[in-house]
């Protein structure tokens, strides 16, 4: 990525994840859902030489199994860590049409296996407010929830200042 998205680069904590339902969804018409709950978890890293690393899942999906290591966990704890999760990485770039940004992930690895392969396009503003960085990230790509909800995605992410 050139110099020109400089404010991209770093290591990004998830604010918040807001989905707009699309009509005949749950709730219908212009309701909004958080697919990750009140509270997601969430990180991304953009380097400066152009790779994306993501990582969002819900509280539920993070809390502590039953002391059991990841291989000998129970179906039912996989499926309550696994599912709610979603994680990729690959090379992105990123373009500006007119006055709108753009960044596309080329999916490398992820958990969701039909995800890789594929082109992960968003709508990007980088915005600077009270002393903090903030990126909002609208995929071009409907989303779909563990009940089979489909919306659009509007995910707010806060620059993480890491010491030097």
């Amino acid at each position: 990525m050139d110099e020109s998205n400089s404010s991209l680069w770093g290591l990004w904590n998830l604010n918040s994840c807001h989905m707009s339902v699309h009509s005949g969804g749950a709730g219908g018409g212009n309701s909004s859902v958080t697919p990750f709950g009140e509270k997601p978890l969430g990180r991304i890293s953009i380097t400066r030489e152009g790779y994306l690393s993501a990582m969002v899942t819900s509280v539920e999906g993070a809390a502590p199994r039953t002391g059991t290591e990841w291989p000998l966990a129970t179906e039912a704890d996989i499926v309550r860590s696994a599912r709610p999760m979603v994680a990729y990485c690959g090379v992105c770039r990123t373009w500006k049409e007119g006055e709108t940004m753009f960044l596309a992930t080329k999916i490398e690895l992820a958990l969701d296996p039909n995800m890789i392969g594929t082109d992960r396009v968003r709508v990007a503003e980088v915005r600077e407010e009270g002393g903090r960085t903030f990126l909002t990230l609208k995929p071009l790509q409907e989303f779909t929830t563990e009940d089979g909800t489909k919306g659009d995605l509007t995910i707010c992410w806060e620059k993480v200042q890491l010491p030097r």
